[in-house]
């Protein structure tokens, strides 16, 4: 229901998406005072709505970008098929060092063990010890 506001189109699918929980708690007010009803019933009950959109949509045009701003595709990078995930002691590094990516993410359901992807992770992170040191991820 917004109105264009003759910005460039942009993507909201790209993987990973992370979801601010303050927008999306602000989001989910602004369709319920939008609609005079619980965002979940509107949302389940529109048509042709995903929530990467809508998210976005909602970050960029009604909030500004005030708390977060879109991250070029180029800056991150996902195995998300069970297939790159079968070579991914082949090319993570590579494709890291390729991308000069500062995101990485690892879809869960494909199997591959945490310890696996702590070690090829090791091997390119920053050399910097209180730079690699904030970088550990329990």
């Amino acid at each position: 229901g917004l109105r264009p506001t003759g910005l460039r189109l942009a993507r909201y699918t790209h993987s990973p998406v992370v979801f601010e929980r303050s927008v999306v708690l602000d989001l989910q007010r602004y369709i319920e005072a939008r609609y005079n009803r619980n965002w979940d019933k509107e949302v389940a009950d529109a048509h042709a709505v995903m929530e990467y959109t809508t998210y976005g949509v909602y970050a960029r045009e009604v909030d500004r970008s005030k708390r977060v701003v879109a991250v070029k595709p180029p800056l991150s990078l996902y195995f998300w098929w069970p297939s790159e995930v079968a070579q991914i002691q082949d090319c993570f590094v590579q494709r890291v060092r390729d991308t000069g990516a500062r995101l990485v993410g690892v879809q869960s359901n494909t199997g591959c063990e945490v310890k696996l992807i702590r070690h090829l992770a090791e091997r390119v992170w920053p050399r910097v010890p209180e730079v690699a040191e904030n970088l550990v991820a329990e």
